[in-house]
């Protein structure tokens, strides 16, 4: 095996002996194919072995390369086995040009001036030595796996004993590293754990014959010397050996145990890597299947790995509120009862050959509870084709849906059923469906066939109730409406002709025509919608732009909202007016600002379907769409996940949170000088905004009995009866200037506070008075301190000099407060100012966070380091904490993320968390460690659910289904079927 392969095309290759050469003067033994191929040998045949042997594949990136077909051959082959993949520049090129495999990789660029070229090496060999045992695993394993398929998957070639143990661990730490594991080694691994647990069913089996025959034996043997004793040496003899075979057969029986346990437990351990490798395989093309696969893979093992699993899923595309499954083909409609609690869709129970629209061969409705998901009704409907409309009356009794074939029905919603016989017309489609606001009529557009005039159109006026047709009204012009709105006071019909640039404007108390509406607009019109208050129509055109026409001023809005490359298929504006959805054949659904006009971020999702409706929520914001592969999604505007809550009640920046012993109230700290206390035991809500400090709050703690609520700020250092609301003890001759942190001992004794005139104060809580003279050591401000659980250490850190915003040293200070007189130890321990703390549950270690990015870890009572530091923030590390149990560890950065590790393991659990949009301030863990909440700049505060139960529960909700049977035999063959999601229907 080599370390590194290298892929050129011929016109480098003279660069490509220099690196060759490079790479073997830092001893990295590199396979390239002009020394490395026998004369005679298979010349592809030997490069692809070559590429399988490698830890590492380095591309040249030139004009050349991209455009060789041998060098694509080997991409594709390197891609294929995972293999950890590495792209070098030499000149400008065209980055569409470059491999898609290749596109979306970090780039090392080599220049030809001496100092880029060495830095550009040095980047090189630091990105090849990366994880390398991690590399080196993967190339060994990958290689037994491709030796087993090739052997007709023989068990001779599988895993056994440390082997099997060793890939199994490898595949377990899988989630956040590179490369990934292939499918055929997950696959391997699973095999040679199923093998394993044979043999050893086998061998207990052998073990169990082996005892009846030594039982045998044994009273064979007794029986026989039975004969030349006495009976009672016989007895007593019996007795004894009974019991020696006795423990013997207990002994067995308890390692046959242990050893099925320990099989059983390698069997959960694999298939739980398996999982949530195909999990995470599966996110980007079926998102329900990623999440049940997550399910799975963490109920066979609560692993690292199938956690983070788990949390990818449910923080993909994070929008998604749930997926509803039920039609077995195209969804062409999606509406909601006006009173929100019902969801209707129409589609296709019997999709024709081409599973299209055009192709159905029955219609069907379906009523979904909003709130849970839960499939209410099938409406059998007599549409024998697709259903081309639904619509609601505002009072949500009945609900109108429409065919291709002519026909209409009318729901009573309270039975279920149809209102008298459905209205048929044979001679053309209806085309759109609309409400009168109170509920009196509705109107259906009409587009008729005739052998005269070929296509034409008119509309008909119904009454709900009675089915009676009240007015019919023919058409001026030849082509029908395919889009019809009422104004909120139904004084008017706006209806857009199909295909066509005209807008008719209709007085309904008139049932006139008003002559000279909408002159002007030019633009092909599919769909359009209008704004709650009735003052904005928006028109989706079929060049893929948007138009606002101001109805109260009677014009064109200018501005074009451009965005979509297709038709767009549907809008819909939010029930507050202010936002407004839009669906496209380009199939992208973008959000757009009503008042600016300007789309909100990129698109807020692409499917990889067909989008045929849209339809918001009349009251909590979210809305639905309906696609043409049979999918309809509840989506939120907002980019905030499953597992997360936001409280929102500062208008200023969250500096800290703290919870109470119990964790049933959380108390946050802002800059705009209150401090909220929340109840967070059930609904989190607000229950109290302690105020009256002047400036910023920026520290908080609860006292260990939570009698009292501690908060430092601006105005010194203030202690609250919080569930009074009082102010009780107020601070004063300590700090000179802002209190940064405080802490309160475990014993609930003393309060410490630390400031920014770089002082810790030590204050006596029944007195209020201080203890001593200040705590001084520390050259700049006291970022952050706390007191080891036993209360025999106080830590603190900073800077090591005055001049913060050029520091070049961070320091912590380790107080001993366990004798009469206090003494110190000064650490240098970060390259730039450290900002954070915290000691571990158990007292044994610090954990600090720094301005350098990383996150380091001290023996609290020596203060020298442990283990390697944490990377991966982009910006200075600035909250931390610990789980109650000290397995996690969470971090927060100026970066606005949020990074949950693993301790034993150092590797991370799941995707950063990213819902705040400036720096996390503060962390907090709850004390049963089901939850972690976090503060920001952004004045957010987030309750983030961790627990397996809960993340469970969340990830079968957004499923909205369980595994199909086809999905089942896949990944579990031989097994009978059960439900993954137990309070859901079978997929």
């Amino acid at each position: 095996m080599s370390d590194v392969f290298i892929s050129y095309s011929r016109k480098d290759i003279a660069f490509a002996r220099l690196l060759h050469q490079a790479l073997n003067e830092n001893d990295l033994e590199t396979w390239i194919d002009w020394q490395d191929i026998p004369p005679s040998a298979d010349w592809l045949a030997e490069v692809y072995e070559a590429i399988e042997q490698t830890d590492t594949f380095i591309f040249i990136i030139s004009p050349t390369s991209v455009n060789s077909e041998i060098c694509s051959m080997e991409i594709a082959h390197a891609a294929k086995h995972n293999k950890r993949l590495i792209p070098l520049v030499l000149n400008d090129i065209d980055a569409q040009s470059v491999p898609s495999q290749l596109a979306a990789l970090n780039w090392i660029f080599f220049k030809e001036e001496d100092q880029n070229y060495q830095d550009a090496i040095q980047d090189l060999i630091t990105a090849i030595q990366v994880d390398r045992a991690w590399a080196k695993k993967h190339t060994r394993f990958q290689n037994r796996a491709l030796e087993w398929e090739r052997k007709g998957q023989e068990s001779g070639f599988l895993l056994r004993g440390g082997d099997l143990r060793d890939g199994e661990t490898w595949l377990a730490r899988a989630a956040e590293k590179d490369p990934q594991p292939t499918a055929l080694q997950t696959h391997y691994m699973l095999a040679s754990r199923q093998d394993a647990t044979r043999r050893q069913r086998v061998a207990l089996g052998a073990i169990g014959i082996a005892l009846v025959v030594a039982v045998g034996l044994g009273i064979l043997a007794w029986t026989q010397r039975n004969l030349a004793v006495s009976e009672s040496e016989a007895r007593a003899t019996a007795q004894a050996q009974a019991i020696e075979e006795r423990t013997i057969a207990e002994a067995a029986s308890t390692q046959a145990v242990e050893q099925k346990n320990e099989a059983e437990h390698q069997a959960s351990l694999a298939r739980a890597g398996l999982f949530s490798v195909e999990s995470l395989s599966h996110l980007d093309d079926q998102l329900s299947l990623a999440l049940l696969l997550s399910v799975e893979a963490i109920s066979n093992a609560d692993t690292v790995q199938s956690r983070s699993s788990l949390l990818s899923a449910l923080t993909y595309n994070p929008s998604i509120v749930r997926t509803f499954h039920g039609h077995q083909g195209p969804v062409s409609n999606v509406t909601f009862s006006p009173d929100g609690k019902i969801m209707a869709t129409a589609g296709c129970s019997l999709p024709g050959p081409s599973r299209g629209i055009m192709t159905c061969e029955q219609g069907e409705i379906l009523l979904w509870e909003v709130e849970s998901g839960e499939l209410l009704d099938i409406l059998v409907t007599p549409h024998p084709v697709f259903i081309s409309n639904l619509v609601f009356s505002p009072d949500s009794s009945f609900l109108v849906s429409s065919d291709w074939n002519g026909g209409i029905v009318v729901w009573n919603m309270s039975e279920r059923t149809p209102v008298g016989d459905p209205l048929f017309d044979q001679f053309g489609r209806v085309l759109n469906l609309t409400f009168s606001p109170d509920g009196k009529f509705f109107i259906s557009s009409h587009e008729l066939l005739t052998s005269e005039s070929g296509i034409s159109g008119e509309l008909r006026v119904w009454d709900p109730e009675t089915l009676e047709l009240v007015k019919l009204i023919p058409q001026p012009f030849t082509l029908p409406y395919s889009n019809l709105v009422i104004t909120p006071d139904g004084q008017f019909l706006i209806a857009a002709q199909h295909s066509s640039t005209n807008i008719a404007l209709w007085d309904l108390n008139l049932w006139e025509r008003v002559p000279g509406a909408f002159e002007g607009y030019a633009d092909v019109v599919r769909s359009m919608d209008l704004s709650p208050n009735g003052e904005l129509l928006v028109l989706g055109n079929y060049d893929g732009s948007l138009m606002l026409w101001d109805l109260e001023n009677e014009r064109l809005i200018e501005d074009r909202m451009i965005g979509h490359t297709d038709l767009v298929n549907k809008v819909s504006f939010s029930p507050d007016g202010e936002r407004i959805v839009s669906v496209s054949t380009d199939q992208t659904i973008r959000l757009w600002d009503a008042v600016t006009r300007q789309a909100l971020g990129e698109p807020f999702a692409t499917l990889t379907e067909d989008i045929s409706d849209v339809a918001f929520h009349p009251e909590n914001g979210t809305f639905a769409t309906a696609g043409a592969e049979g999918s309809v999604f509840l989506w939120s505007p907002t980019t905030h996940t499953s597992i997360e809550q936001v409280l929102s009640t500062h208008n200023d920046k969250v500096w800290d949170v703290a919870f109470t012993s119990n964790g049933e109230t959380l108390a946050s700290a802002s800059s705009d000088g209150t401090i909220g206390i929340w109840d967070v035991s059930a609904q989190p809500s607000l229950t109290r905004s302690l105020a009256g400090n002047p400036g910023e709050i920026y520290g908080l703690d609860f006292s260990p009995d939570d009698s009292l609520l501690a908060s430092g700020g601006q105005a010194g250092v203030h202690v609250w009866d919080w569930r009074e609301g009082k102010q009780v003890m107020m601070m004063l001759g300590g700090q000179e200037e802002p209190v940064i942190c405080l802490d309160f001992s475990p014993d609930g004794k003393i309060l410490a506070s630390g400031g920014m005139d770089s002082k810790i104060i030590l204050w006596d809580v029944s007195t209020g008075e201080m203890i001593g003279e200040p705590l001084e050591g520390h050259q700049s401000m006291v970022n952050d301190l706390a007191f080891s659980p036993s209360g025999e250490i106080l830590a603190s850190v900073g800077c090591s000099s005055s001049d913060t915003q050029y520091c070049e040293r961070g320091e912590m200070i380790l107080w001993d407060l366990s004798g009469g007189q206090i003494s110190s130890q000064t650490l240098t321990i970060h390259a730039h100012n450290v900002w954070k703390l915290a000691f571990s549950p158990d007292g044994e270690m610090i954990a600090t966070g720094s301005a350098d990015e990383t996150i380091r870890f001290w023996d609290a009572a020596s203060g020298e380091p442990v283990g390697d530091p944490i990377l991966g923030h982009e910006g200075g590390v600035i909250s931390l904490a610990f789980s109650p149990d000290g397995e996690i560890l969470a971090s927060g950065g100026l970066d606005a993320t949020i990074f949950l590790t693993d301790l034993a393991s150092r590797q991370r659990i799941g995707p950063p968390l990213t819902s705040h949009e400036a720096a996390v301030n503060s962390l907090a863990f709850s004390p049963d460690g089901n939850t972690l909440v976090s503060s920001s700049h952004d004045a957010d505060v987030i309750i983030w659910t961790l627990d397996s139960a809960s993340l469970i529960d969340k990830a079968c909700q957004r499923a909205g289904r369980n595994l199909t049977q086809a999905e089942w035999l896949r990944y579990f063959p031989g097994n009978p079927y059960r439900k993954t999601c137990p309070d859901l229907p079978e997929g």
